[in-house]
């Protein structure tokens, strides 16, 4: 009786070396938390892509109106208004781009808001003024150049609120 077969031979399987383990390095570190957190109960919305404040849409609106970019700053103003219907400035401001326009009735309107909102609003006086004048109004002119001058007897428009008044009274 022949025996046949390798009883006893090496199986050709050599068991894996387990895989090295570093010590002292954790896999993933955990950021450490913030530990000011002035308000947490309201975290401020994101702003929407380059949305200015009505105070920075103002500043580029009177930029645009002094450099005769009228319509440019009308639109300014009225989105300043838009968020802010009681902006003394932004309405005063589009009253004036209203004026240069020759759009006398909406320059009115716009100026007389912008008393309502703020009845010392120079722009708004100085442009009643104007408007009444182009318009030949000139008692009217007279009146609102006067109460400028009585709110603002030095501001910035004073010198020419009372030449305008001499010119008007001639």
């Amino acid at each position: 009786g022949e025996a046949g077969g390798a009883e006893g031979a090496p199986q050709g399987d050599p068991s894996p070396l387990p895989a090295p383990v570093q010590e002292g390095d954790a896999p993933l570190p955990k950021s450490p938390e913030p530990v000011a957190r002035p308000e947490p109960e309201k975290p401020a919305p994101p702003p929407p892509p380059v949305a200015k404040s009505p105070k920075q849409l103002l500043a580029e609106a009177d930029r645009l109106r002094t450099r005769g970019a009228v319509e440019k700053a009308v639109d300014l103003y009225e989105r300043v208004i838009a968020s802010q219907p009681g902006n003394a400035r932004a309405l005063a401001g589009r009253g004036l781009c209203y004026l240069d326009l020759q759009q006398y009735a909406l320059a009115e309107q716009s100026f007389r808001s912008a008393l309502q909102a703020d009845p010392g609003e120079e722009d708004a006086l100085l442009g009643l003024a104007e408007a009444a004048r182009y318009q030949g109004r000139k008692s009217e002119a007279i009146q609102h150049y006067e109460r400028y001058l009585a709110l603002h007897p030095d501001g910035e428009d004073a010198v020419a609120a009372r030449n305008a008044i001499n010119q008007l009274k001639e």
